[in-house]
């Protein structure tokens, strides 16, 4: 072999270290793989059954560090005090927001949802049994939708209401 035909001749091991720091390079680790796959069922399930998925609160929800049984018991007591004092000033849609918290926290360390009816002799029924969740939800959708306004708040709670409970008879 002459000097030319040498510069030519390519180390094999060198492109087996480019192909692999390439392919690092455009690689998703495992974890972030299988975590895109379970947002990707999710919403495919929520497609198909026509639920609404809210992929940035489970994100912010995971991201959050875990608080301690007695930070939520804090918690609790410190909601409590502000619902249940004699002058409470506390605007409707801060009332909401605080109730949101309790349920919130006393789900997280209960595992029990507070809205729940229970009892010994209690027997729910299918209505009762979801009763609980669309109660949260619509007042957190309330909450939502008002942006802040405690006005904007009202309208909106009692516009629902008025949906769900109609006052007054029927115009003649």
């Amino acid at each position: 072999m002459n000097e030319n035909e040498n510069e030519n001749v390519v180390n094999p091991n060198e492109d087996y270290l480019e192909t692999i720091k390439e392919l690092k390079k455009n690689s998703v680790s495992k974890e972030d793989y299988e975590k895109l796959r379970e947002e990707n069922r999710k919403l495919l399930s929520s497609l198909v059954n026509g639920d609404e998925v809210d992929l940035e609160q489970e994100q912010e929800q995971e991201q959050a560090p875990a608080r301690t049984r007695e930070e939520i018991i804090k918690s609790i007591d410190e909601t409590c005090k502000s619902l249940f004092v004699e002058d409470n000033s506390m605007s409707n849609l801060e009332c909401a927001k605080q109730i949101i918290k309790y349920h919130d926290d006393m789900l997280e360390l209960t595992g029990a949802d507070p809205f729940e009816n229970t009892g010994d002799k209690f027997i729910a029924s299918d209505s009762d049994k979801s009763s609980p969740k669309r109660t949260y939800d619509y007042l957190k959708n309330c909450v939502e939708n008002s942006q802040g306004d405690p006005v904007a708040f009202n309208v909106a709670f009692q516009a629902g209401l008025r949906q769900i409970l109609p006052i007054g008879g029927k115009k003649k």
